[in-house]
């Protein structure tokens, strides 16, 4: 008969094949561990770096960015779902954020869930300044836009993207302030898109945009624009598109509450898009629309 030992080194080796066996990788995938502690809040740049953030958030974190001017980045800010909700936030200041080179997006979100912020920011340069895909919400209030290839990209798919933008000012897009595609949905209210090189927003691929109160000035091109399928929302309207270069829409269908007239800003020229308080964007001028674009009055004439 064979000579059968069943020492202990004998019996140690046979757990832990079968161990293996059983697990694949090992007896405990530790690829992707749970977060180890409770959602808190980081200051920028005091607690952590921006670099080093997509490294160290979880689900639940907020992220409050303090330092002004702006802030470099050598790389992309990019979070995945499993990160989120999460909350990125600067202060009325509005924190400056670039990427070096200017070639990458500044933040990418990949499936938000609910929750998920990203307010009183100045997001600078990038091929596209802020960039979402997958399906979720992803919710931009209050913040600054300045150059950019495209200031906020968009890509759904699955069960779809909302992507909601208020109160923003998005300025010289190096093609558009927005750009969303696929199976998303843009809910903008009250933007001011200024100086786009090619279009204010274009919906393509089936996206769908409800845009209201939102001011669209001197795009290149087209203010609104609809391409394979894109539209917009019924519940669209009280938007103003003036001065495109080719044309206010194209393939979109112009809501009736929308118009064509002269913002009137106080000193676009040197970058200041608050209105006259004879402005038709002001909310004592529009009717029922209240104020049209991110900016009230703030001179006389």
């Amino acid at each position: 008969m064979p000579n059968r030992r069943y020492g202990a080194p004998g019996r140690l080796a046979g757990i832990l094949v079968a161990c293996l066996l059983v697990a694949g990788a090992g007896c405990k995938d530790t690829t992707r561990p749970g977060p180890t502690r409770l959602p808190r809040a980081f200051f920028v740049p005091t607690d952590i770096s921006l670099e080093q953030a997509p490294d160290s958030v979880i689900a639940g974190d907020t992220l409050w960015v303090t330092q002004s001017p702006f802030l470099p980045l050598g790389r992309t800010l990019e979070f995945r779902s499993d990160q989120t909700p999460l909350l990125i936030r600067g202060t009325k200041s509005y924190p400056g954020i670039a990427v070096l080179p200017d070639s990458m997006p500044v933040f990418k979100f990949a499936s938000p869930r609910a929750g998920t912020r990203v307010e009183h920011l100045l997001l600078a340069g990038g091929t596209n300044s802020l960039e979402v895909s997958g399906q979720g919400t992803l919710v931009v209030d209050d913040c600054l836009f300045r150059n950019g290839s495209i200031q906020v990209q968009g890509t759904g798919f699955g069960k779809g993207l909302r992507v909601e933008i208020s109160g923003c000012l998005m300025t010289d897009a190096g093609r558009y302030a927005v750009n969303l595609t696929g199976k998303a949905t843009l809910a903008s209210t009250q933007n001011t898109m200024v100086g786009a090189g090619d279009c204010g927003v274009l919906l393509e691929n089936g996206a769908r945009g409800d845009i209201r109160r939102t001011l669209v000035y001197g795009s290149v091109n087209y203010g609104l624009a609809c391409e394979s399928g894109g539209a917009l929302a019924d519940s669209s309207g009280c938007n103003d598109v003036y001065q495109s270069g080719t044309a206010s829409y194209l393939n979109c269908t112009a809501p009736e509450s929308d118009s064509s007239r002269d913002p009137q800003f106080c000193n676009g020229a040197g970058g200041d898009y608050s209105l006259f308080d004879t402005s038709p964007c002001a909310a004592a001028n529009s009717g029922s629309c209240g104020r049209i674009g991110a900016r009230d009055p703030g001179c006389s004439q």
